[in-house]
């Protein structure tokens, strides 16, 4: 995955208050007998996703037939972003999104609209866009143009990602974006309001990522995301859920008091929560691949069990179907300086399920 960016350290603290969640789930060769979770999490009512972009299809269409029996939702990667499909003003190409969603309603799979406000892809024509009337008008044809044109198979639309900066200098700690300079705060609330009226029926999302760690910056993220979240309540938005986007790092300390508090804050405010981009970054994690798999799945598991103690989540999507496949692996900041690949996910590059997808499955059938 392009555009992504480092997240923070994660832990086991407070075992204690989490231990009552789902014992260990099978490993290895044990798991090939499960069903899927697509299967799994039909049962229990939490779709489980997997992100796959739309530009590889239908080149990898042999891959795409294994992960659609896997999963009930599927990110098409970027590709719905504005810079991906409006190239110019008066111009919209869809045609690998077009393709892929057919796709995807053959072999009844929903779409997960990632994303549609983002400060990471905004087009170059928009720059020069300076009214803020105009530029209204510019996100409101957008956002009409592909919510609209997807409805009734997009299950989850992250309509705003990312707008919180724990380094930003404003009292209300948004992120210096040029919707932010165009429009004000205000545009998000604008933003979800055109989404829901294109699509009444969808999830409407707010996806936000860096709030889990015991450290300063995910602290005040935690205190600017309650304080925008309160907000868009106050004014009353039309946000059903808060994405987590779930980047962990298996070397680090979760901060499972604050998380807890956070997440409860989030659910009494009247949000749904989708766990949205789950994967553990497992860079600085020991070099045997099986100690660092299960490694990773009792960070994650620590992790799930933390949320889903406050709240059962309408979504659960990881960011990629094999480890091979991961964002991870196009960053240098994230590879292994042992030169061993990455195992962030639950499949392994030859489709083995691992650890990871025995705790994602745990969880769901816990939450059942």
């Amino acid at each position: 995955m392009l555009d992504r960016r480092q997240f923070i350290g994660g832990g086991v603290a407070l075992w204690g208050a989490v231990a009552s969640g789902p014992a260990r789930a099978d490993t290895g060769a044990a798991l090939s007998s499960h069903p899927s979770l697509r299967e799994t999490g039909q049962k229990a009512g939490i779709p489980f996703g997997l992100c796959e972009p739309a530009s590889r299809f239908p080149a990898n269409r042999a891959y795409m037939d294994r992960l659609v029996a896997e999963c009930s939702l599927c990110v098409p990667g970027n590709e719905f972003h504005w810079r991906a499909v409006q190239p110019g003003p008066k111009v919209f190409n869809t045609t690998k999104l077009d393709l892929f969603a057919r796709y995807l309603a053959e072999k009844k799979v929903g779409l997960v609209g990632h994303t549609l406000i983002w400060f990471q892809t905004v087009p170059d024509w928009l720059k020069s866009v300076n009214d803020p009337a105009a530029f209204e008008r510019a996100m409101a044809t957008y956002i009409d143009h592909m919510v609209s044109r997807f409805r009734g198979q997009i299950v989850r639309w992250d309509v705003i990602n990312e707008q919180v900066d724990p380094k930003s200098p404003r009292e209300d700690g948004l992120r210096d974006t040029l919707y932010l300079q165009r429009l004000g705060p205000d545009y998000m609330t604008r933003a979800f309001a055109q989404a829901r009226q294109a699509d009444p029926k969808a999830l409407l999302c707010y996806n936000e990522y860096g709030f889990e760690y015991a450290k300063a910056e995910d602290r005040r993220k935690r205190d600017s995301l309650l304080k925008l979240l309160r907000r868009l309540r106050d004014e009353k938005a039309e946000v059903d859920c808060v994405g987590f986007q779930s980047h962990l790092d298996g070397t680090g300390r979760l901060d499972l008091d604050g998380l807890t508090a956070f997440t409860r804050e989030v659910v009494s405010l009247g949000y749904k929560i989708a766990i949205t981009e789950l994967d553990v970054k497992d860079t600085a994690m020991p070099a045997d691949e099986a100690e660092r798999d299960q490694l990773a799945a009792d960070h994650a598991k620590t992790y799930l069990d933390c949320v889903m103690a406050e709240t059962k989540p309408v979504t659960i999507t990881t960011w990629g179907y094999t480890d091979d496949k991961s964002w991870y692996q196009y960053y240098d900041w994230s590879r292994r300086r042992d030169g061993r690949p990455l195992r962030p996910l639950a499949f392994d590059a030859g489709f083995q399920r691992k650890p990871l997808w025995g705790v994602i499955e745990a969880a769901i059938r816990s939450a059942a």
